[in-house]
């Protein structure tokens, strides 16, 4: 089975899935489904927990480090509906309908991702002074983020 025929992680939409095959692939989604959501922005849990994992990623992807105006009532043709679907915008808009929506930006999502690519290659026996050349970080830097 190739990795686009797998079953998409919980919780991400067919558009999530897409818009993942096109750029990093399902090992991406995978990943993403197990985002530690603790250390994310509050925002962007909140509104993970109206609409879901991908749809919260679409939206940080989209609008991230800015704001976007949620209407109490959603129509057809609205930006948010094409961006994550009629549902998930018709939830959005019970829960923030009125409202100027601040989406917080992807960067803590990155950072996680980066974190964990690091650990698991140095546990593969990448030398420090590589994997801070290949993620432009100090060797410093690198062993915190072992370390911790």
């Amino acid at each position: 089975m190739d990795a686009t025929s797998q079953e998409p992680p919980h919780g991400f939409t067919q558009d999530a899935v897409d818009r993942f095959e096109e750029g990093a692939g399902m090992a991406a989604l995978h990943e993403w489904a197990e985002l530690d959501w603790s250390d994310l922005p509050n925002g962007l849990q909140d509104i993970k927990e109206v609409v879901g994992p991908g749809a919260a990623f679409i939206l940080a992807e989209e609008y991230g480090g800015g704001a976007v105006y949620v209407p109490y009532r959603i129509r057809d043709n609205h930006p948010l509906v094409e961006l994550i679907g009629m549902d998930k915008a018709f939830r959005l808009a019970e829960a923030f309908g009125g409202d100027k929506l601040h989406i917080p930006k992807v960067d803590a999502i990155e950072r996680q991702f980066r974190t964990r690519r690091i650990v698991k290659l140095r546990q593969a026996g990448r030398t420090v002074a590589s994997l801070a050349r290949e993620f432009n970080l100090t060797c410093r830097r690198v062993r915190q983020i072992c370390a911790s």
